[in-house]
Order: structure tokens, then C-alpha cells, then sequence
């Protein structure tokens, strides 16, 4: 039997910082998709608002979600 021993303390001060850079990341991707997720609910009320009321020809949105749009068709090859 082979008995392997090591101080407690060299294993914890060695202990590489990824754990915690994934812990960041996966944060931020948190972040990012509660955000994402507060737009579609945005986009999902204002397409609801069109709905009930469908002689409304114009809506005000928020240029952030403008600019977005526009990314997107971009990204997709059609122009506005």
C-alpha cells in the first residue's frame, strides 16, 4: 500500500485561480442573459400593444434596441 502525503496547506495555496475566472464568466453570461431576457419581454409587450391595437402605425422604442434591430438585419444580409 502506498501511503502519498502532502500539507494541507500546499494544496490551498496552490490552487489555481480558474475555478474563480470561470465563476466570473459565467456571472457575466448571467448578466448578459437576464438582459436579453428583460428585452424580449419588452419587445413582447410592444408586440401585444400592436396587437390590440392594430391601426397604431408608429412606436417609439429605445435606441439601444433600435440599433440592435438594425445589427441584426445587417448580420442576416437585408438592409433597412
Amino acid at each position: 500500500m502506498v501511503s502519498i502525503s502532502f500539507p494541507a496547506e500546499t494544496f490551498f495555496y496552490r490552487a489555481s485561480p480558474k475555478p474563480v475566472e470561470h465563476l466570473v464568466n459565467v456571472k457575466d453570461r448571467y448578466k448578459k442573459i437576464e438582459m436579453i431576457k428583460r428585452k424580449i419581454a419588452f419587445l413582447d409587450e410592444m408586440i401585444g400593444i400592436l396587437e390590440e391595437e392594430p391601426e397604431k402605425r408608429e412606436m417609439h422604442l429605445p435606441a439601444d434596441i433600435i440599433k440592435e434591430m438594425i445589427a441584426s438585419q445587417e448580420d442576416e444580409g437585408r438592409s433597412i
